[in-house]
């Protein structure tokens, strides 16, 4: 039974992979899971970040603050692992 249970889930799996398959493209689309956030941090701004802060948030309409910053803090993580990245010579 646990036998049939996994070769059926494996077909599905397959069958997923072949509808998701574009005719453009040979690489399957797997469904992805949504991220969780469970790990949370707070840091604190002084009176000129906040201001600053909410000044570029009015400019460029950003509704969603959170976001923002966790994406930005990503954005730098990101761009020093790839300026740090190891070097054969």
């Amino acid at each position: 039974m646990c036998f049939y249970y996994s070769l059926n889930r494996c077909i599905f799996v397959v069958e997923l992979i072949l509808v998701s398959m574009s005719s453009s493209s040979r690489s399957p689309k797997l469904p992805r899971r949504p991220a969780v956030r469970v790990h949370r941090h707070t840091f604190m701004l002084n009176e000129q970040e906040e201001r600053a802060l909410e000044r570029y948030c009015r400019r460029y309409r950003i509704s969603n603050k959170s976001k923002f910053i966790r994406e930005a803090v990503i954005n730098v993580i990101l761009r020093r692992f790839d300026e740090d990245h190891p070097t054969l010579f």
